[in-house]
């Protein structure tokens, strides 16, 4: 005798009742379609961020109802059951045939937006969540979108994405975080009608249950090796083999099936490299049969058909939901494991190219997997805590920070407080610098912390990397410690060595140091912005102003720094702390690595001329003035109306106010 059918709740195995409403673009009208429409389908896919509402009109019936209605594409569709919404969508397609009677309406949520729209996003030690926020939001001009529940993934990521689009940023950071986290948990891109979902996939058990003897009308299940690999072989450009690796998965089937992949002379192929290329036993299978609406890509389901062997939980991969002639029907594309669209857009690094290194080829991790967390236990005294400063820093002269951290370390002691470090702000041991001048006994003296350390990265990635071409630690440390002084530079190399390999986890090669850059302009257009100073929409923003580029946001920056300090001193050149109105808005300047001379004389004519009303943060303002001995005076703009001055009288700080003018003036751009 068999067992009796269970039929709990037989509502779960049918749809409500479906309405497709029309809002027509342009205009403030709505339609209920349902009546006319001769078929309805619903459907979404674990690997695409939109889902997607397909719907057909028969042409005999509702030519005259279409063009009555005046659908179009950009038009609003949504999707009810019941009066519960489940879809809201634009049309994207309208498609007609002579060769049938219908007409096929295409419309997709916003996650179409996702595929589709492009960003351009530097991104270093900052999570996937917040790399989704930033992405959602978009850039200016871009259309931001909403977001609900962003699963939270704390691995902290460094990508560059340009031309990519927005899902497949948000994906790349999402299997970043999910390849290293040790719970491996996967994600998905779900859209809830104008709001988007990253949500841990897999984890949604829905209740309804696929059975032979209920609802499964059709189930098909394969098996096969046809694409398997069980060998891999890692060759040198010659085709020398430098590493085997086998699996026993499937090897009597076929004995080897063998993938060789080719390593380049800057890259070492990895183990989980090699391991994505195993192939073994691929298994499908998918089913058709009765349910309802709450069956969709990504959520788990129990199924039980014993001819086929499908019997258990599965991972919903695609999921078609059919309404014709009166009859509701699902369609499933199942999978044994929980896969996730893993991405790997973006770019981690960039390599050395074989141009010259004065081009601009940057990367956005030239410390090559160094963390602000590693410098940070580098650093002490006036410097602790800044390692995103030196990661920074790095990226943008195109040199291996946690190496400019040990050096440092070398030349001011274990602690950092030498005198040159406390005193100087000199962590590096410079003895000259084209725009610092002010030293003490051999040794520059810097205005800032942050200068001191800015001006250390250029020494070693313009002077020694890029003008002298040196191109290894040895002769970087040769010329910090040289034979000729006395001193153990072999000793000095190999505990720079030791440091690096303590610090970092990893044994130092020369391939780490970096390429440098030709000087500072080239370093501060290749800034990446940190989430402190990123809008998160692809500008700059600091202190509530907004900025054009970096080097514009950091005379800002140094401006303000210096407010309430300094003495106001004629002919001042010598340190922003003893300056005339001039010289300090060319140490402002000079912080950015630009250099716009010494006095007013020099300055009215630097740069090019901007309309008052035109004038931004960081222009400067020459002027007439009765007061100064010049007959000039010169402000700088820090925007919201306010500038910054070193006005005098001697002795005076410097100081912020209002915008004023007097006399003649100028105002001048040179950022």
């Amino acid at each position: 005798m068999k067992e009796p059918i269970n039929l709990i709740n037989p509502d779960m195995y049918h749809a409500g009742n479906i309405e497709i409403i029309a809002h027509i673009r342009g205009k403030n009208e709505f339609y209920k379609l349902s009546p006319v429409l001769s078929q309805i389908t619903w459907s979404g896919d674990i690997k695409s961020p939109s889902r997607t509402l397909e719907f057909d009109f028969l042409k005999g019936v509702t030519d005259d109802r279409v063009r009555e209605i005046g659908l179009v594409v950009g038009s609003t569709v949504c999707m009810y059951e019941d009066d519960k919404e489940l879809f809201r969508g634009t049309v994207t397609d309208i498609s007609r045939a002579t060769n049938n009677n219908e007409i096929r309406v295409t419309s997709h949520d916003i996650g179409y937006i996702l595929g589709k729209d492009e960003v351009s996003f530097n991104f270093v030690n900052t999570t996937a969540c917040d790399i989704a926020k930033a992405i959602l939001k978009g850039s200016k001009g871009q259309m931001q979108l909403t977001y609900g529940k962003l699963a939270v993934a704390g691995t902290k990521i460094t990508k560059m994405f340009i031309g990519v689009s927005r899902y497949d940023a948000i994906m790349s950071a999402y299997t970043t975080h999910s390849k290293a986290d040790k719970s491996h948990k996967k994600y998905m891109i779900e859209v809830d009608l104008d709001k988007i979902n990253v949500i841990e996939k897999g984890i949604v058990k829905l209740k309804i249950t696929f059975d032979e003897r209920v609802n499964i009308e059709n189930a098909d299940y394969k098996e096969s090796i046809s694409g398997m690999v069980n060998h891999v072989m890692v060759v040198d450009e010659k085709g020398n083999i430098i590493k085997s690796k086998s699996s026993k998965d499937y090897g009597t089937v076929f004995k080897t099936i063998t993938k060789i992949i080719e390593q380049g002379k800057d890259k070492t192929v990895t183990d989980e490299e090699i391991n994505k290329e195993f192939k073994s036993i691929e298994k499908t299978c998918s089913l058709s049969g009765y349910g309802n609406t709450s069956c969709k890509a990504g959520y788990k389901v129990q199924v039980k058909d014993s001819h086929t062997g499908l019997v258990g939980e599965f991972y919903i991969d695609k999921d078609k939901h059919t309404w014709s002639g009166g009859v509701y029907n699902i369609d499933l594309d199942l999978n044994f494991d929980n896969i996730m669209d893993e991405k790997d857009a973006g770019k981690d690094e960039q390599k050395e190219s074989s141009t010259s290194s004065s081009v601009s080829t940057m990367g956005t991790d030239w410390g090559h997997g160094i963390t602000a967390d590693m410098i940070n236990k580098v650093l002490k005294g006036k410097l602790a805590g800044r390692g995103a400063e030196y990661i920074k820093w790095g990226n943008a002269y195109k040199v291996n920070p946690l190496l400019i951290a040990l050096i440092q370390r070398k030349e001011t002691g274990t602690n950092f407080n030498s005198r040159l470090a406390r005193e100087c702000n000199n962590f590096g041991g410079i003895t000259a610098d084209p725009l610092y001048k002010k030293k003490s006994g051999r040794f520059v003296i810097y205005p800032s912390i942050e200068v001191g350390v800015e001006r250390h990265f250029r020494l070693v990635s313009v002077k020694y990397l890029h003008d002298w071409g040196k191109r290894s630690i040895d002769a970087i440390m040769a010329v910090y410690a040289p034979v000729s002084d006395g001193n153990n530079t072999s000793g000095y190399i190999a505990e720079m060595k030791s440091w690096y390999q303590q610090f970092s986890g990893r044994v130092w090669n020369n391939s780490l140091l970096g390429t440098g850059v030709a000087n500072e302009q080239e370093a501060h257009n290749n800034i990446t912005v940190y989430s402190s100073t990123n809008s998160g929409n692809g500008s700059l923003s600091w202190n509530g102003i907004q900025f054009e580029n970096p080097r514009q946001m950091r005379i800002v920056q140094f401006a303000y720094s210096m407010i309430g300090k300094g003495r106001y001193t004629w002919g001042g050149h010598g340190s922003p702390y003893r300056s005339d109105c001039s010289g300090f808005v060319h140490f402002c300047y000079a912080s950015a690595g630009i250099n716009i001379g010494w006095t007013t004389a020099d300055q009215r004519y630097n740069g090019r001329q901007i309309p008052l009303n035109q004038i931004k943060p960081g222009d400067f303002v020459v002027m007439s003035s009765a007061a100064s001995g010049s007959g000039r005076h010169v402000v700088l703009y820090v925007g919201n109306g306010q500038i910054i001055h070193n006005g005098g009288p001697s002795g005076a700080p410097i100081t912020k106010r209002s915008l004023y003018t007097t006399g003649w003036y100028t105002v001048r751009r040179c950022w």
